[in-house]
C-alpha cells in the first residue's frame, strides 16, 4: 500500500503562482518537481504514483488552494475540509491504479 503523508504537500513552494478555478491547470514546474521529489521520499512511492497524484491535484485544485493546503499541512493545522478531501481522493485514486 502506498500512502502519501500530508507532509508531501508540505513542500517548499518556491515559485509564486496564481490559481484559477477547477479544471486542468499547470502548477509552476518548480512546485511540481518539489512535490514529486518529496513524494518519492515516502516509503514505496514510485515516480508514476507521485506524478499521478500531482496530475490529479492540478485537474481538481486551483494552485492557490494547493498552496493553502500545503501551508495548513506544514503548520500542522486543520486544512480546509473540502480541499483536503480532494487531496486524499487523489491519493486514493492513484494508490489503486
Amino acid at each position: 500500500m502506498r500512502a502519501v503523508a500530508p507532509a508531501v504537500v508540505g513542500l517548499a513552494l518556491v515559485a509564486a503562482g496564481c490559481g484559477g478555478g477547477s479544471g486542468k491547470q499547470s502548477y509552476p514546474a518548480k512546485s511540481v518537481d518539489a512535490f514529486v521529489r518529496t513524494c518519492r521520499a515516502q516509503p514505496r512511492a514510485t515516480d508514476q504514483y507521485c506524478r499521478c497524484v500531482i496530475d490529479e491535484l492540478q485537474a481538481k485544485l486551483a494552485y492557490a488552494d494547493f498552496k493553502a493546503l500545503d501551508a495548513a499541512f506544514s503548520a500542522r493545522r486543520t486544512p480546509n475540509r473540502q480541499k483536503a478531501r480532494i487531496f486524499y481522493a487523489a491519493v486514493e485514486r492513484c494508490r489503486t491504479r
